[in-house]
């Protein structure tokens, strides 16, 4: 009940509707029998995404679902992940990077032993690099044939990782012009690891992401069927 009333205060002090907030509550409660975290923690997390990509109706469900299955996929914590995403998300949904695409990207970073703080600020710097180049980062795309404008369209109408294999593909081994493009040490050392030798693991992560519906559900109902939260619950 404290946990829950704990949870209650961070949903309500972010702004999220009356009618909402009891869904937001349970997908938290839920997310966090499951392993998530505490549920204020999950419930932060949850409704700081919902407020960020408001313009599309990010439901807390879907929210807790992409949380619970970018912790699956990768190696965060989800105590780390939940105090990181919020640096990027605010850029991410104003490019048209969806929700879940920014967890599979963390995901991503996550298996080369990056943690969530580094690979939210890396993905932050790369989001920014590709916003709003720098003079040779915008010459460098153009000889490319590519521009800031095409990615960021890129992005809204085929998502991010179609920009990622754009990227791949026009840069093939030119680390050079890798640099230009992405001028910052964050957003370099980030698009390396995306794109380098671990880019079909990406892929794959990027595919799992996107099928995130339901999983929050399915690893709850297969704790309640287990001994143990049986037993827990009977002696409650």
């Amino acid at each position: 009940a404290d946990d829950a009333a704990n949870a209650l205060f961070f949903i309500t002090s972010a702004g999220i509707e009356l009618d909402k907030s009891m869904d937001v509550l349970e997908a938290s409660l839920k997310a966090s029998a499951i392993g998530l975290g505490d549920v204020a923690t999950v419930a932060d997390s949850a409704t700081s995404a919902m407020n960020a990509y408001k313009n599309v109706g990010l439901s807390a469900t879907e929210a807790t679902d992409v949380l619970t299955n970018s912790v699956r996929l990768g190696k965060l914590s989800s105590e780390d992940l939940a105090g990181s995403i919020g640096q990027v998300i605010p850029i991410a949904s104003n490019l048209g990077v969806e929700f879940h695409e920014v967890g599979a990207t963390l995901a991503a970073m996550s298996r080369t032993g990056t943690n969530a703080a580094t690979a939210s600020m890396q993905l932050k710097n790369i989001l920014i690099s590709i916003l709003k180049p720098s003079k040779e980062g915008a010459e460098t795309l153009e000889k490319m044939g590519l521009s800031s404008k095409k990615l960021r369209n890129q992005i809204k109408e085929k998502g991010l990782l179609s920009v990622l294999k754009t990227l791949k593909g026009r840069f093939e081994e030119n680390e050079d012009a890798q640099a230009k493009v992405f001028g910052s040490s964050r957003a370099l050392m980030g698009v390396m690891d995306l794109l380098g030798k671990g880019f079909k693991d990406t892929e794959e992560i990027f595919a799992s992401m996107a099928d995130s519906a339901g999983v929050t559900a399915e690893a709850y109902e297969e704790l309640q069927n287990s001994s143990e939260f049986k037993l827990r619950k009977a002696m409650v």
